[in-house]
Formats: C-alpha cells, structure tokens, sequence
C-alpha cells in the first residue's frame, strides 16, 4: 500500500504512525526509525510516502 499526501493524513508506510509533517525527501520515521522515501510513479501526479521495497519498484518503472 502507498500513502500519499492528498486527502489521508501523512503517515509511515511501516509503522502507519501520523507524522508531524509531510516529508519533501528522504526521512527517517521518528517513531520505527525506518527510511520513508518520497517517490512519484510514472503514471501519477502527486508524490507518495513509500517504503524502500516500493520505491525500488517505481524506480523501476521509471527505467522501463
């Protein structure tokens, strides 16, 4: 699952804990200490909070 910035309040895609505010790059969450990356696929338009497995794979399609 990917959580964006739209409507849903930001959240870690790990842990789901609410962040104070929305990431503009790479972060760590301060509640689980693991790496939120801030990623856009090829096909949308606003950016997303993403784990590192998920933004290997947007990456991906950016390359294909």
């Amino acid at each position: 699952m990917i959580f964006g910035f739209g409507k849903v309040a930001a959240r870690c895609p790990y842990c789901r804990e609410a962040l104070k505010k929305v990431p503009a790059r790479k972060t760590k969450c301060p509640s689980c200490g693991k790496p939120i990356f801030v990623k856009r696929a090829p096909d949308e338009s606003e950016k997303r909070l993403v784990t590192e497995a998920q933004a290997a794979e947007i990456e991906a399609l950016w390359d294909a």
